[in-house]
């Protein structure tokens, strides 16, 4: 249910959205704010839906992004996929596992959403959105883990 003008969503997350998170392989950006109120964006690679309004994903805990998120529980995810998909997903965050079962300095963060904003462009489209591949097949049979606890905590969450 989207309100005309700059297309604001309630607090649910887009069908398409939810769909591409299950689907995997989705590189969201991270918008946080220090005590200090300055800006800093991460790529965030490891993100699952948990029912229609929330998302978990991991972080690690000794980036900025973290301590951000630690002090200031606000946040944004901007998604861009293929099909000029693009939402900005503001919200309150928190720790709910530390550490994660895969890697000890991963966490789980959840994010409940505020409000969702359809972005769009008149001049231009999005035809992909950032994707990633892990460097290693270590790095990959981390990267399915690391999805496989979330998918498994996601059910439990709802």
């Amino acid at each position: 249910m989207y309100k005309k003008g700059r297309d604001v969503a309630e607090i649910q997350l887009p069908l398409d959205l939810i769909s591409a998170l299950k689907i995997g392989n989705v590189t969201c950006v991270l918008a946080t704010f220090s005590d200090q109120g300055i800006p800093y964006a991460a790529p965030i690679h490891f993100i699952y839906p948990v029912g229609m309004s929330s998302v978990i994903f991991t972080l690690e805990n000794k980036g900025l992004s973290y301590i951000n998120l630690i002090w200031q529980k606000k946040i944004t995810l901007t998604f861009m996929a293929k099909g000029n998909m693009v939402y900005s997903v503001m919200g309150r965050a928190g720790v709910i596992k530390a550490p994660s079962e895969i890697h000890p300095d991963m966490h789980v963060i959840r994010m409940d959403t505020v409000t969702v904003y359809k972005e769009h462009s008149s001049l231009v489209k999005v035809d992909s959105g950032a994707r990633f591949s892990p460097a290693t097949k270590q790095l990959a049979d981390m990267s399915d883990a690391l999805i496989e606890e979330l998918e498994s905590m996601a059910e439990y969450l709802v």
